[in-house]
């Protein structure tokens, strides 16, 4: 059964079967002039649906919003971002704007990490690659596989209309890029 939890700074913890999956989870919104925006997140009340319980976070300052919505079954949990920025008044004026990745959410590994990424190799090609620590998962990620503890997990990054999501290892983590495509 999954479970989230707030760390300290407002980060969430993912959990599955009481065991630490994902640690420190934040959105971070990248404007333009290649500034980063961290800001705690907020729980937000959302029903989820029939069979299905949702958690729901959001991210605010001046200029710009993200949300961050888990819906989790007993097997699956199902991790979505959006961001945008808020009109400056009159709308015809210069407008604020996201740098080529809108939004970020980064996380890490409780246990370390050993496993199985799929990354964008050329446009149309994707390639496996056995990464051994985090920051060895290749950019342009689209599929991660590891094992924690007897279990195994997995992260698929999706695409929507708008935006794709990339997969990319950190020091100790990993960051999942929200994009215009």
């Amino acid at each position: 059964m999954f479970s989230l939890h707030f760390d300290k700074g407002n980060a969430v913890t993912l959990m599955y079967n009481n065991q630490i999956l994902l640690h420190n989870i934040l959105l971070l919104l990248h404007e333009s002039g290649g500034k980063y925006v961290r800001q705690a997140l907020s729980r937000v009340n959302d029903p989820g649906g029939k069979g299905v319980e949702a958690q729901a976070f959001s991210v605010e300052n001046d200029i710009s919003a993200g949300e961050l919505y888990f819906k989790y079954g007993a097997n699956t949990i199902a991790l979505c971002m959006k961001a945008y920025m808020k009109p400056i008044e009159p709308k015809f004026e210069k407008q604020h704007t996201f740098s080529g990745e809108a939004a970020i959410l980064s996380g890490a590994f409780p246990n370390g990490f050993s496993g199985t990424a799929v990354y964008q190799h050329k446009s149309w090609w994707c390639r496996p690659a056995f990464p051994e620590i985090p920051r060895q998962i290749p950019e342009r990620t689209q599929m991660l596989l590891w094992k924690t503890g007897k279990d195994y997990a997995v992260m698929l990054a999706c695409c929507g209309a708008d935006y794709r999501g990339d997969i990319f290892g950190t020091e100790d983590g990993f960051r999942v890029s929200l994009s215009s495509m």
